[in-house]
């Protein structure tokens, strides 16, 4: 599960960079109020895009943004550039902060790369569960546990860990477990009564 949690941030990180290596793309989603198809595009990436400027505030303003499953808060925006892992309230997140100069103006790309959403109401459109690998919720939770599995940037930094949860027996009976069980019983009291 290791390798594929990490395989796949992996992917996410690659496709984020090149929409980053692309700067008339960025340029192009600054300028326009159209290019709606490139736009539907990304708003079909896996990890929300953020695109934030320097204007006459003293805050960064956000310019472009994909999706509205995503949210940076204002201290992510003032990270210096690199990758990090991060708690929302919705979940675990991977962020990748860029800085880029695009007609001699700086933009800040940021890129919010779900690791595992976390829903404190579930319902079947809110799943508690790691992102594309249904079902590694069961068995796996993230951890700061230094025996558990590192999980590692495409750069190779450490970003977080995940650990086997401990092992909890369920007994799940069928019907013909629980037809065989009431027979044993039954031959055992017909035998003790002979």
């Amino acid at each position: 599960m290791q390798n594929k949690l990490e395989q796949q941030l992996n992917e996410k990180e690659e496709k984020f960079s090149l929409i980053l290596s692309d700067t008339s793309l960025l340029y192009s989603l600054l300028k326009s109020k159209e290019n709606n198809a490139v736009k539907n595009k990304l708003a079909t990436e896996p990890f929300g895009l953020f695109i934030y400027g320097n204007t006459s505030t003293d805050k960064p303003s956000l310019f472009f943004w994909n999706s509205n499953q995503y949210y940076t808060d204002p201290e992510d925006i003032q990270r210096k550039d690199g990758n990090y892992f991060l708690k929302h309230q919705n979940g675990s997140f991977e962020l990748i902060k860029r800085t880029v100069d695009l007609n001699n103006q700086q933009f800040f790309v940021v890129g919010l790369l779900p690791v595992k959403w976390d829903y404190f109401i579930e319902n079947k459109y809110l799943v508690t569960d790691f992102d594309g690998l249904p079902g590694m919720d069961d068995q796996y939770a993230i951890s700061t546990d230094n025996t558990a599995f590192h999980i590692h940037s495409i750069d190779g930094k450490d970003l977080f860990k995940i650990k086997l949860k401990d092992e909890k027996y369920s007994a799940d009976y069928d019907l013909f477990t629980i037809l065989l069980r009431t027979l044993a019983i039954l031959f055992l009291f017909s035998f003790y009564s002979c």
